[in-house]
């Protein structure tokens, strides 16, 4: 009787600690892709102001548009 006993809580035992590492693994996991997703989202804000730059030339829209303006020959005099 002894034995069962201790056989069941050892059993019982280890199922808990199974169940507190699947929980933390998926815990882990939620944790893994939300850092992937905000060092995605940041390196596409990061990608997206270097194309502004190059594009503006590090100007204003407002300069952009004269210099696209100059170009095409239509700037104003």
């Amino acid at each position: 009787m002894f034995w069962t006993f201790l056989l069941a809580t050892t059993l019982a035992a280890s199922f808990v600690k199974l169940g507190a590492t699947a929980a933390m693994v998926g815990v882990l996991s939620l944790a893994l892709k939300c850092a992937v997703l905000a060092i995605a989202v940041l390196t596409f804000a990061l990608l997206g102001e270097q194309v502004r730059k190059h594009t503006l030339g590090a100007k204003s829209p407002r300069y952009a548009l004269a210099t696209c303006s100059f170009v095409l020959g239509t700037r104003r005099r």
